[in-house]
């Protein structure tokens, strides 16, 4: 469980960075700071990005 809470963490901070500089914090754009692409395998760390995106008003 810790490390889909690292990976949900990870998925975070790089949804936070590309919404300051103005890109849309897609799942394709957020993959692309991830240390590992296949964190987004697990249900969880997709729903943290769709969470996330609710609190920046994306969705």
């Amino acid at each position: 469980m810790a490390k889909v809470e690292q990976y949900c963490q990870e998925v975070r901070q790089a949804a936070t960075m590309l919404c300051k500089q103005g890109i849309e914090p897609t799942r394709s754009n957020v993959t692309q700071y991830l240390k590992k692409p296949a964190y987004f395998r697990d249900p969880s760390v997709t729903a943290a990005l769709d969470s996330i995106r609710q609190e920046l008003g994306l969705d």
